[in-house]
């Protein structure tokens, strides 16, 4: 049906919207004023507390969504959101096993020099393997748009 797909999908970009306005001091500055903004202090001081004694095996973590049950509720709030809406998940949810496989491209695009020209290695790499997602993904769905959130400048045409 396809109203409950376009209501499912308007509920998925809400929470999105709503983990990102939660968080914003998380995201909303330059990468390269991240110490001269004190990024860690306008983080909550529970989060704070929680994370700044953690090993580095248990930070490593984070970015795969696991949490620690000592740690604040609203953290393990945050990461289960952070799993729940991301681009594994959604895929996993919306378009079953064999289309979740898809964002683990391991072939990437070739960029046109033009469009490469000043980036570094390390970022041509990252914008080729995020088109080739991209292109995957679009594929797989039948997608016409995409919505990239935070992609910085020049990242995708």
């Amino acid at each position: 049906d396809i109203a409950f797909i376009v209501e499912m999908d308007t509920k998925i970009l809400e929470d999105i919207v709503h983990l990102l306005q939660d968080v914003q001091w998380l995201y909303n500055f330059p990468v390269t004023q991240i110490f001269t903004r004190n990024v860690i202090y306008q983080m909550p001081g529970d989060w704070r507390e929680a994370l700044t004694e953690l090993p580095i095996d248990e930070l490593n973590l984070i970015p795969q969504c696991k949490s620690q049950d000592y740690w604040p509720t609203s953290l393990q709030s945050f990461l289960e959101r952070c799993k729940r809406l991301s681009l594994q998940q959604l895929v996993l949810h919306q378009y079953g096993p064999s289309t979740a496989a898809l964002t683990h491209t391991s072939h990437t695009l070739q960029l046109p020099q033009e469009f490469s020209r000043g980036m570094s290695l390390k970022k041509r790499h990252e914008v080729s393997a995020l088109l080739s997602l991209m292109k995957n993904l679009s594929e797989s769905t039948q997608s016409s748009h995409v919505l990239d959130v935070g992609s910085g400048i020049r990242a995708s045409p």
